[in-house]
């Protein structure tokens, strides 16, 4: 996305170099005329993209077939939901012996105590007991840690973006499964000169005309990058779109234009 992005600056150099309209003639034509604005700010703006904050791929916690794969891309889910479940029979089994090792482990222990209160046992055999009792629950703590593995839960809110498996196939374990964004965590990224570091700061306000939509947006900065780069004299930064609408995706493209020229 950064090539591509400086690929853009120096392509519009020259348009950046010629004067802009003024803020109050830009302005007049957002108000009046949306899709004329997106026009003027295509001759005058800056290359920008819609990123995501949020975007990751779930991958399978366990080798196993997959009984249940929740989503196709675009689809929409809350953060906890399940979005895959594997066959997990044999791993309930063993938490279920797990579980009834632990409960024999906690009778013998109990016995063992009592039978010292008797004068009839050892303290040794009470000491062996309880070491049995946390044996078994620390086997019966990796099981349950084991089944929990069985299904995949949200993240967080989000939505889709690829589904990389299906439902009764058997994969293994770390294969990715889908590939979700937040769809509420989205910002824009863009190459500019260089020399606007030296008067843009957090907070300052821009146009963003996107061609997806065919809308124009009120925009702000949020980050400025860390690097300049020496060839094209640009910097990446990134913004923030103030009134974003569903409509907006990560992907999407279109035209900024800042006050500073």
């Amino acid at each position: 996305m950064t090539q591509a992005l400086r690929f853009a600056l120096l392509l519009t150099a020259g348009l950046l170099s010629q004067p802009a309209l003024s803020a109050t003639a830009t302005d007049q034509a957002l108000m009046a005329d949306p899709g004329r604005a997106s026009g003027v700010l295509q001759q005058q703006g800056i290359r920008a993209q819609i990123t995501a904050l949020k975007r990751t791929t779930l991958g399978a916690e366990m080798a196993g077939r997959i009984t249940r794969l929740v989503g196709q891309p675009g689809d929409s889910f809350k953060k906890g939901a399940l979005l895959a479940r594997f066959d997990c029979a044999e791993q309930k089994a063993l938490l279920r012996k797990a579980q009834a090792s632990e409960k024999s482990a906690s009778t013998e222990l109990k016995v063992s105590k009592r039978l010292v209160e008797l004068d009839a046992g050892s303290t040794l055999e009470v000491s062996k007991a309880e070491a049995r009792l946390a044996e078994t629950r620390a086997e019966k703590s990796v099981m349950n840690t084991r089944v929990n593995k069985c299904q995949v839960l949200a993240p967080f809110a989000g939505r889709v973006a690829l589904r990389k498996a299906a439902e009764h196939q058997y994969v293994q374990l770390g294969a990715p499964l889908l590939e979700v964004f937040a769809k509420n965590a989205l910002e824009v990224r863009l190459i500019v000169p260089s020399r606007w570091l030296a008067k843009m700061k957090k907070g300052d306000p821009f146009k963003i005309a996107i061609e997806e939509t065919g809308t124009v947006y009120t925009a702000e900065v949020i980050r400025t990058g860390a690097v300049v780069d020496p060839v094209s004299q640009s910097v990446e930064i990134a913004g923030r779109i103030q009134d974003a609408s569903s409509k907006l995706l990560p992907g999407m493209s279109g035209w900024a234009r800042f006050p500073y020229e």
